[in-house]
């Protein structure tokens, strides 16, 4: 997962630093969703698919990932968005093995 370096001051420090447009609204992985906090900016998990776990994504991510009170369990891809995501995998180049990710494909409603 990414690891997001928080702009540690909030506010308007994405103007003050020459940033343009609101920053990133949401990071949406293979595990979950992650939507920055209103007050502090810091990405905290949102949402989850099923077959996953709060403990699956916390020890795949390289920070304290700060969980939602409010978790939600998100619904599986639709084969039109599983369509579109492996058209756009077979646009991108190749890359070497020790990143490849396996086939978008849906287990047990799960996208892996």
């Amino acid at each position: 997962m990414l690891r997001p370096r928080p702009l540690r001051d909030g506010g308007d420090s994405r103007q003050r630093l020459g940033l343009t447009g609101a920053g990133p609204r949401r990071i949406i992985t293979d595990l979950g969703v992650l939507q920055p906090d209103p007050d502090t900016f810091e990405f905290v998990l949102t949402g989850i698919y099923r077959g996953t776990s709060v403990a699956d994504v916390k020890d795949r991510t390289g920070w304290d990932l700060r969980v939602s009170a409010e978790l939600a369990m998100l619904p599986p891809p639709s084969d039109s968005e599983l369509t579109a995501l492996r058209r756009l995998l077979a646009t991108m180049p190749a890359s070497d093995s020790s990143r490849s990710s396996p086939p978008i494909s849906t287990v047990e409603g799960a996208v892996r």
